[in-house]
């Protein structure tokens, strides 16, 4: 959401103020779900209004353009995911704990937040450099906390010693990200069930025999 809009909003009285930042998250929710239906260019911003039952000249009371929305879509996806997940590494504790927790973190957003994870995946590719480099950061500071959690698994003596952390890091997320393409609730594959998979196999390479 621009500044104005930000602006506006805030001197509105709270119910109004209320009203409009539910509409402005559903506005978000419905642009992803559409971004990871349809695609980012084939997605219009009348079919973004029209389903969430407001006029496509009201969007620009949240937005300049399409383009803000890949922006918010990404935020949103990061908020709920990346961001969250780096706080879970960095948490105090010993290391194969708070790499267990990670596991099952990732693998339970990947499954609960679909819309988010293939409408992030959609929006990514069409970011300009300059606009990327924000999402890029932060993605690159969680996977920085889960090399720092497997080296120091190593030197707790509970993770393999012929590992490297780096390659580690990008080999276990990597495998996490790919659940995306498959795993569905509509399969009846419970949460649970995923997540118990995901440490079983994310951690039986790094753990120590």
């Amino acid at each position: 959401m621009d500044a104005n809009s930000l602006d506006n909003i805030s001197h509105a009285d709270p119910a109004q103020r209320k009203d409009r930042e539910d509409r402005w998250q559903q506005v978000v929710a419905v642009s992803a779900a559409l971004f990871a239906e349809k695609g980012y260019e084939a997605t219009s911003l009348r079919e973004i209004a029209e389903r969430v039952g407001m006029l496509k000249g009201s969007l620009y009371h949240y937005i300049n353009g399409k383009s803000d929305l890949l922006v918010h879509v990404l935020r949103e996806a990061h908020s709920r995911g990346v961001l969250v997940l780096t706080g879970i590494a960095e948490r105090e504790g010993r290391a194969l704990e708070r790499l267990e927790d990670v596991i099952t973190a990732h693998a339970r957003y990947i499954f609960t937040e679909r819309v988010f994870t293939a409408g992030f995946i959609e929006a990514h590719r069409h970011l300009t450099p300059d606009r990327a480099r924000e999402f890029d950061l932060a993605e690159r500071n969680y996977r920085k906390a889960v090399e720092r959690l497997i080296a120091r698994g190593q030197a707790e003596g509970e993770l393999r010693h012929d590992i490297d952390p780096k390659v580690s890091a990008l080999c276990l997320l990597g495998f996490l990200n790919s659940l995306h393409g498959w795993a569905k609730p509509a399969s009846g594959l419970t949460t649970r069930r995923l997540c118990d998979h995901a440490l079983v196999m994310g951690l039986g390479g790094l753990r120590k025999a």
